[in-house]
């Protein structure tokens, strides 16, 4: 069961990114009844072929600010950097390989640079399996994308968006065909296996994306669904998520039309989520 809550002031705003019409596009939401803040990017090279976009991690400064996605068409995996200042707008989208065509959902869990070891991509496919892959940095930017174990059992799930990164494992929001919305946990080992943990047993199914951001360092968050069907999108914030008796209160609808298909979340690259 989901409480109302009292005020339609989120606890803390969330950003995320669209692809609408080939048109990269930047979301803010802190407050579902007051207008939402949208940063028209522009054209994606290929965009309106994309089928999901990976989880954003971005760096920002003084009216600076650059995003880095990956994503998968009906055939390719890609790069994609969105920068803006107050001069200029740009977009690089880069191929990074094919095959990619089956997943309908990536999770991305952090940037891959140089300067860190190699990132998790997380891909739910068509087949029911969730896929795992390491994305490291080679000099000069290339990224390199290493198979790393899958596992079977997920057919059931519409969505999967990131809510934790930490040592040991990295955690997915989900909701389910049935209603429920989960936490599936995969620890960083080299061996993959995956663990869900129930959180709602019901009337969560309407939802084809889902958006979080972490307010404080996981105590707090805030969840966005958007639900394609009628291009309405319903804030909530929630406490850590541990199970059935974790807090989650709904602020409501979110004002305005949700008409994109192509929805993440959007995290600071050096404040990953701690939610669940």
């Amino acid at each position: 069961m989901v409480r109302a809550a009292a005020s339609s002031t989120l606890p803390c705003s969330i950003e995320m990114s669209i692809i609408g019409a080939g048109r990269y596009r930047e979301i803010r939401v802190s407050d579902t009844t007051s207008p939402r803040t949208i940063t028209e990017i522009g054209e994606v090279p290929g965009g309106r072929s994309v089928r999901s976009l990976a989880t954003g991690h971005f760096h920002a400064d003084f009216g600076f600010k650059l995003r880095h996605h990956l994503g998968n068409t009906s055939t390719s995996l890609f790069s994609l950097s969105a920068r803006d200042d107050q001069d200029s707008k740009e977009i690089t989208v880069t191929s990074m390989g094919r095959g990619w065509g089956g997943f309908r959902r990536l999770v991305s869990s952090g940037e891959a640079t140089e300067s860190v070891s190699p990132v998790s991509l997380y891909g739910l496919h068509d087949n029911g399996r969730i896929y795992r892959y390491r994305v490291a940095a080679r000099e000069g930017g290339q990224r390199v994308v290493t198979g790393a174990g899958s596992v079977a059992g997920f057919s059931d799930l519409k969505t999967i968006a990131l809510i934790s990164v930490t040592s040991s494992y990295h955690a997915l929001l989900a909701n389910t065909t049935s209603g429920q919305l989960v936490v599936i946990k995969i620890p960083t080992s080299s061996t993959m296996t995956a663990t869900r943990t129930v959180i709602r047993t019901r009337t969560w199914q309407g939802f084809e994306h889902l958006a979080v951001a972490d307010c404080n360092e996981g105590s707090t968050n805030v969840l966005v669904g958007i639900d394609h069907d009628t291009s309405s999108a319903y804030a909530y914030s929630m406490a850590f998520l541990k199970n059935t008796t974790s807090s989650i209160l709904g602020h409501g609808q979110v004002a305005g039309s949700w008409p994109w298909l192509v929805f993440t979340s959007l995290h600071e690259a050096e404040n990953p989520p701690q939610g669940a």
